[in-house]
C-alpha cells in the first residue's frame, strides 16, 4: 500500500478536529522523507473542506511530524478498543 492511500484512509476514519487529552493521545502523521512530509502536509490542508464542500467546525490538531523510533505499547493497551468498547470514539468518523 502506498503512503498516499494509507493517508486517505487515516483522514476519510479520523476526526482530526478531537482535541487530544494529551501529548499520547495527539492525532499524527509520520513521514520518512520530504516526499511523505509534502503529501502529509497538502492532505491536511485539504481536510480544511471535507467532500461536501462544508468546512470542519474547529482546529484541525493532527501533527505531522518526522518519523522516529518506534516503541511498541505494553501489552495492556495492545487491542484496547476491544477490550473497551466505546473508547477513543471521538477520533474516528461515523457513517
Amino acid at each position: 500500500i502506498s503512503y498516499e492511500d494509507l493517508l486517505e484512509i487515516f483522514w476519510n476514519s479520523h476526526n482530526p478536529t478531537s482535541r487530544p487529552w494529551s501529548r499520547q493521545y495527539m492525532s499524527a502523521l509520520f513521514y520518512h522523507n520530504d516526499e511523505q512530509k509534502a503529501l502529509a502536509l497538502e492532505t491536511r490542508a485539504r481536510q480544511e473542506v471535507d467532500r461536501q464542500g462544508k468546512l470542519f467546525r474547529g482546529k484541525i490538531f493532527t501533527e505531522i511530524l518526522p518519523a522516529g523510533r518506534f516503541y511498541r505499547a505494553e501489552d495492556y493497551h495492545q487491542n484496547y478498543l476491544q477490550k473497551h468498547p466505546g473508547g477513543y470514539t471521538c477520533h474516528f468518523l461515523r457513517d
